[in-house]
This record gives C-alpha cells, structure tokens and sequence, in this order.
C-alpha cells in the first residue's frame, strides 16, 4: 500500500518521536537517582552509639580522650585512634544513589538488605545534641554500602569508611592497655575444645574450677581471659567474604565464653581456616564473620593439666 505524502510525513515524525522517547529513556536508566551529603566535625562530637540487632554500644569523651560507658560492665579508656577514624569517616560523606525510594520491608528486601546486618550508628554534640543519626546496611560488590538517614525515608548507596568499626563489640573499642582492668570484672569463664568442657569462676578473688573448686593457675588462666577478650579487636569480613566463608566459617571448633556479674554471656568460635593458612574464622553468633590468627587454635587448645597447680614438693 503505497501512502500519500502527509501520511509518509506522519509515520516519519512517528519514528523521530519513537527514537527521541528511547534516547530520553536511556538517559533515565544511566542517570543515577539523587543523593545527599552531609558532615560533621570530628571536634563536635561529644558522643557516639552504635546499635545492632543483637547489641548496644556507647562511648563518650573522657578529659583528652573517650571512654566507653555502655554496656557498663565493659566500662573502660576507648581506643583513641578507633575512634578518630571512625569520626573522620563522617566529616564528609556523600551517596551515590537512590536505591529505593521508601524504606519498607519489601523496598529493602527487593535490594538485599537484611534487617539483622543494619547497623544504627548516632553522632551526637553537646547536651546529647543528634548531630547525625543513620542507618547502614551490607556491602555491595563495589564496596559502597546501604545507607539511610533517620529522618528520611529512602534508602541510597555510598562509601562508609571504617565500616570495619561498625559493631557493638567492647572489646573492638576498648584501649588494649585497659582490657585487664576489664579482665578483672569478669566472674566465668569457659572453654570447650577437644579436651571437653572446662568452666571455671572466682570466688574470693581466685579463680577455681567450678565443678571441684579447686584452684587453678591464676596467672596462666588470665592470659586466657586477656587474650579471648583481645579477640574482640579482630577485623570483620566484608559480607560478600563472610559469605564464602561457606559451612566452615560458622563450624566451631573450639568455642570460649565469659560472663560479668549482671551481664550477658559473651560468645567467640573459633572456626575453619580462611584463605592464606594463616588466618582462621571467628563467629561472634552474628550475622558477621571475623578473622585471626591461627595461633590462637593453639593457645586455647590446653587439656585441664595445662591449668591445674603443681602441688608442693
């Protein structure tokens, strides 16, 4: 069928306007959502608090330096420059993108983001002043992670800097030099390995094994405590490599626990081998995943005579 020349010009300007719609689509889809910036000075900060799922943390400035004050039992110095870098992170920051406009269960769902890995994290100045409230979601292959302000309901996606900071673990952020002052408040303690399960506790101010209450080295039981407690300071794995981590990630093979007057009981696994031979998986009974040295498969694994006191000659 042959058309005359006003059609012809009509199914003409048809084309022109199909191609103009699919460039200004592709335009669309390559164009990022917008994002937001924010920041806050480092010297503002008075305070800061940390809230996951399953914990809850708390560290205020102290003098020239920072403590942390909840949870109290592992009231103690803060590691000055833990924290330095953490603040540094938010003197500015900037997203991305949108990731969905409405932060409902199914919005979150449909981009991956798991309610149990969102961490809260709240800067605040003086007189608790809310100088910056987020929350932040998992990794993203590229690195960037999930963000969304508190008084916004969109989630985006940017860079986190000391994102390996972000978890309510005291002993991450307690100052190496104050962990036996934590160590002294601790009540039990307990270890299961291959040698079986050995608890033990302090009464009058001694440590004695809590099934025969008989004493045991003291000094040597400490620097279990002490170095159990430095397990806390272990790095976190990014979620794509807690993931690979697969079974052997999550299978302990020697398990440690501690417990202060009025607290929860704290949990560490030690488990498989990570990648290198020299590395192995640590599993707080999070959703994340930590790495340390091997050597500590060895130093926890000790049978009940690594402990028991050499009776006298």
């Amino acid at each position: 069928m042959k058309l005359d020349p006003i059609n012809r010009a009509l199914v003409a300007t048809l084309f022109v306007l199909a191609a103009l719609l699919l460039v200004r689509l592709g335009q669309q889809a390559l164009t990022p959502s917008p994002g937001f910036e924010l920041g806050v000075e480092p010297d503002a900060v008075v305070s800061f608090s940390i809230t996951e799922q399953d914990g809850f943390l708390r560290v205020a400035r102290a003098g020239d330096g920072w403590r942390v004050v909840d949870p109290p039992e592992a009231a103690a110095p803060a590691d000055a420059a833990a924290v330095a870098r953490l603040l540094e992170g938010w003197r500015h920051f900037e997203t991305s993108y949108m990731a969905v406009s409405e932060a409902t269960p199914r919005g979150l769902h449909s981009i991956g983001i798991e309610p149990n890995e969102v961490v809260k994290l709240r800067l605040e100045g003086a007189n608790e002043a809310k100088l910056l409230s987020v929350e932040i979601g998992g990794e993203l292959p590229s690195g960037e992670r999930y963000v969304r302000r508190e008084s916004d309901r969109a989630v985006y996606v940017g860079r986190v800097e000391a994102g390996d900071l972000l978890f309510t673990g005291a002993g991450r952020w307690v100052d190496r030099a104050a962990l036996p002052a934590v160590a002294s408040q601790v009540l039990r303690f307990g270890i299961l390995n291959q040698h079986g399960e050995q608890t033990f506790e302090r009464r009058d101010g001694r440590w004695v094994r809590t099934s025969t209450g008989q004493p045991v080295q003291q000094r040597a039981l400490t620097h279990l405590l002490l170095s159990a407690l430095e397990l806390g300071r272990a790095r976190r794995l990014l979620t794509g490599d807690a993931a690979a981590a697969g079974e052997a990630g999550r299978t302990p093979r020697i398990s440690l626990w501690w417990e202060m007057d009025g607290s929860s009981r704290q949990v560490a696994h030690l488990c498989g081998d990570a990648p290198g031979g020299d590395l192995v998986y640590l599993d707080r009974e999070t959703p994340s995943l930590f790495v340390v040295r091997a050597e500590e498969l060895v130093r926890f694994d000790i049978g009940p005579e690594a402990l028991d006191v050499s009776p006298s000659p």
